[in-house]
């Protein structure tokens, strides 16, 4: 393996991290998947809906 770019980051971080890329790209490829992974986080309803916490929510993109 290679070495980590910085000597506070472990293999595992690095190895959790690939995972992580890897299922986040399996779920993209899976819109059924990826409602099933939201809905057992808690983040959506079966019907599709935001939970109560998550409503509302916005994410600004730009400020100019």
């Amino acid at each position: 393996m290679k070495k980590s770019r910085s000597p506070y980051i472990s293999m595992d971080i690095t190895e959790l991290s690939k995972a992580m890329k890897k299922f986040s790209a399996e779920l993209a490829k899976d819109p059924k998947a990826a409602k099933a992974f939201l809905v057992g986080a808690g983040i959506l309803t079966e019907k599709g809906n935001f939970r109560a916490p998550y409503k509302g929510l916005c994410i600004l993109l730009d400020q100019a």
